[in-house]
């Protein structure tokens, strides 16, 4: 059985006066779906001498690809049409779909297949720009409309159960959304339609709803219940996550409610000679509104599990003949340090706007952007324990958390903005400034902007895994706290 992607059939590569495309020639009218208007993305470079672009009707030799192995088939009759050069150590660019640089070539009857390794822009660009700036809105009215016959190819030249390189975009000067799906805890990800529970005792739902333009997903986990929804409303999201535990009569609630606004994603690379010498990727426009509160009362508390299914939007776009993916998800973060027999309550407001990002300058890479925090102010907390047990509850979540990658490579694998509140309860200890046998009751709520940035697929070999671009913790002081402990 040939498990092999089929390549995507071009419409034609052609392109009007008033086309925002025109100045990117050879690309097909699928790619040029893709594209945004003039000045929302810039694909101004000059290539190297070993690159070879397959685009426009170079496409047409394209048989088959198998993206995760790097291996392209060819039709070796239309490589010597087209004049394709595949020869091996050449860096081979294939519009919307890959980029890798030639290791070995082979005959395979009437195709020619070649493997790759992977290259980096800067294998292909030896001098230019390349720059987007691109808004990321929410509505799901338009997500993945069933072909009315399944056997028919989608209007991207693929067939309905092939994965594709790339979808046309709804609106010429939006990022498409291509995918909704689970981000499950191993990694995999398992798209809606597909998805019908997991191994184990965690068996998520997922539901899209066009109509009132709602995600919608509840799992179980070890007696906990796990509710989120995501609301499209354009050029915002509204966003609910409660966990809880026991039905209808529930002993712990944990509950996240809020919106945040659209997003931005703007990025600027530019290279000379060969090299990337400047890079600057934030997301901007950040903000949010969010409510969050704990009630736990003393009775069978269970952990709350932060390794656990989420969801996740994807949304695609092209720069040139480059795709680049936005990966949008919310998560639990947060933990609860208490016995079955703790209680605890907590509640706090946030808002905040502002952006978030990187910035490389050819020595070294800083975070960059800025938050400004509306409100962040605990409501006043309380806790009871047995004697002795301290107690520590916080619960928050992490929306949006984002991921950008470049030809499936990750530039950004992770900038998260996220949220915390918590109820603490400590008993005294002298030593520590305590009256003896007294207690400490307190909340708190914190903000943070953590981040990651790789730039191999860019052209350097900089990575930094963990970058904190914010971070900000406001205390309400409680009963029996000394003067520095709440």
């Amino acid at each position: 059985m040939d498990t092999r992607t089929p390549a995507p059939t071009p419409e034609g590569n052609t392109a009007g006066p008033d086309d925002a495309s025109a100045a990117i020639p050879g690309l097909t009218e699928v790619e040029r779906g893709h594209l945004l208007d003039d000045g929302d993305t810039t694909w101004d470079v000059s290539y190297s001498d070993d690159t070879t672009l397959v685009a426009g009707e170079g496409l047409d030799a394209l048989v088959a690809t198998d993206r995760s192995a790097g291996t392209f088939t060819f039709d070796t009759a239309a490589i010597e049409a087209t004049g394709l050069d595949l020869a091996e150590g050449r860096v081979l660019l294939v519009a919307g779909q890959a980029l890798g640089r030639i290791t070995s070539v082979r005959s395979e009857g009437a195709e020619t297949a070649v493997d790759t390794e992977p290259a980096s822009l800067a294998d292909v660009i030896e001098d230019g720009t390349v720059a987007w700036d691109v808004p990321i809105e929410f509505s799901f009215d338009d997500f993945l409309t069933e072909p009315t016959d399944r056997d028919s190819r989608r209007p991207d030249g693929l067939r309905s159960n092939a994965t594709p390189a790339v979808v046309p975009a709804a609106t010429p000067a939006r990022a498409q959304l291509t995918q909704i799906s689970m981000r499950h805890p191993d990694g995999r990800i398992v798209p809606v339609r597909s998805s019908e529970g997991d191994d184990g005792d965690i068996v998520p739902e997922l539901e899209v709803k066009p109509e009132d333009g709602s995600v919608a997903w509840t799992y179980g986990s070890h007696g906990n219940k796990y509710q989120f929804r995501l609301t499209a409303k354009g050029d915002s999201v509204d966003i609910l996550v409660v966990v809880s535990r026991g039905g209808d009569d529930p002993t712990m609630a944990f509950r996240a409610e809020g919106s945040i606004g659209s997003l931005r994603s703007t990025s600027s690379s530019s290279y000379t000679g060969g090299e990337l010498t400047g890079s600057d990727i934030e997301l901007n426009d950040l903000t949010s509104n969010l409510d969050l509160s704990i009630s736990v009362a003393a009775a069978g508390v269970s952990p709350v599990e932060l390794e656990v299914p989420v969801p996740m939007l994807t949304y695609t776009w092209l720069v040139g003949p480059v795709p680049v993916t936005l990966d949008l998800s919310a998560d639990i973060i947060g933990n609860v340090s208490a016995t079955a027999q703790a209680s605890a309550t907590a509640k706090a407001s946030f808002s905040y706007s502002g952006d978030a990002g990187f910035s490389f300058e050819g020595a070294g890479v800083s975070a960059s952007g800025a938050t400004d925090i509306g409100e962040m102010d605990p409501d006043p907390a309380d806790s009871a324990a047995p004697m002795g047990i301290d107690v520590d509850a916080q619960f928050g979540v992490a929306f949006p958390s984002v991921s950008l990658s470049i030809l499936g490579q990750g530039v950004v694998p992770h900038l998260h903005a996220g949220v915390v509140i918590g109820s603490r309860l400590e008993w005294g200890d002298p030593a520590a400034g305590f009256a003896a046998s007294s207690i400490c009751k307190s909340g708190y709520a914190r903000m943070e902007v953590v981040g990651g940035v790789d730039l191999v697929v860019l052209g350097h070999t900089l990575a930094e895994k963990e970058h904190v671009i914010f971070e900000d913790e406001r205390r309400g002081q409680g009963d029996g706290c000394p003067e520095d402990a709440g």
